[in-house]
């Protein structure tokens, strides 16, 4: 069940981190320069999350989506089982340990999963185009995500939301993930 849990959450955070996208209450422009950073920030998460390294894919995560994943997971982890599988001794250290270093350790339990493994090596991302508010605070890259394996072709297309932070891009985390726990 724990590995059911598991391939759900990650999933949703490596293919979609954004599942819908409203852009009624704001302008939308197109700089150049802004939209190419978007991009690279996109991409660049995707190579990380290829070969797993995890704690490189965390420093392009806003620091309030971390907050908020790390919340969500602690609010969901009933039995606690959560530390242990974190490789933490206990509760206080779960509570203390750096958003950042969370998120790496949580998705780095893919890495024991020899089949999610083989499959995040083999996703590809093809952006189809990119947009971000007028007020230069938030912004979107809609991609196409592929897996090819010798079974399974897998194509779909998503929407990841980014948001600045400290003159940087970041991604966030949105959409179906957001509500899976309180607000932190």
């Amino acid at each position: 069940m724990r590995k059911f849990f598991l391939s759900i959450v990650v999933m949703a955070l490596i293919l979609g981190c954004q599942s819908s996208v409203d852009t009624r209450s704001k302008d939308v422009v197109t700089d150049e320069n802004t939209i190419e950073e978007m991009e690279r920030i996109v991409y660049q998460f995707y190579q990380y999350c290829r070969i797993s390294e995890w704690h490189h894919a965390a420093t392009l995560m806003h620091p309030d989506a971390l907050k908020h994943f790390k919340t969500m997971l602690v609010a969901l982890d009933h039995d606690g089982s959560l530390a242990s599988a974190l490789g933490i001794q206990n509760e206080q250290e779960l509570e203390e340990i750096p958003e950042d270093v969370f998120f790496a350790r949580f998705i780095s339990l893919l890495d024991t999963i020899p089949e999610y493994a083989l499959v995040l090596s083999q996703i590809s991302i093809d952006v189809v185009g990119s947009l971000h508010s007028d007020d230069g605070e938030t912004g979107y890259v809609v991609y196409m995500a592929s897996i090819d394996t010798a079974d399974t072709h897998f194509e779909k297309l998503y929407v990841v939301a980014l948001g600045q932070h400290e003159g940087t891009w970041r991604l966030m985390l949105k959409g179906a993930l957001e509500n899976l726990a309180p607000s932190p």
